[in-house]
């Protein structure tokens, strides 16, 4: 028997890519990034109010730079809270 962990068929595709594969891997990845943040940005835009759209994309892009995902989630969880008070009235 084998100690291995299994690996995902991802992983061993990723340990297989030739280090000069790597700026492509980048760019591939870098797309599909930009693009999930740009449609979150729009879905934002049309779910919420100015300001609360503003704060919740500053506040997204500031926990992107300091790593910490908390900031963001702060954020929705003050939407959330406004929408249950606005449901309740």
């Amino acid at each position: 028997m084998s100690d291995k962990k299994p690996h995902s068929l991802l992983q061993e595709l990723e340990s297989y890519i030739p280090p000069r594969a790597y700026p492509v891997r980048l760019r591939t990845h870098g797309e599909r990034v930009f693009t999930a943040v740009k449609k979150l940005m729009i879905d934002i835009e049309n779910n919420c109010d100015k300001e609360m759209a503003d704060e919740l994309k500053k506040r997204f892009f500031n926990a992107t730079r300091t790593n910490d995902f908390r900031k963001f989630e702060r954020g929705v969880d003050k939407l959330e809270e406004q929408t249950k008070v606005k449901q309740d009235e």
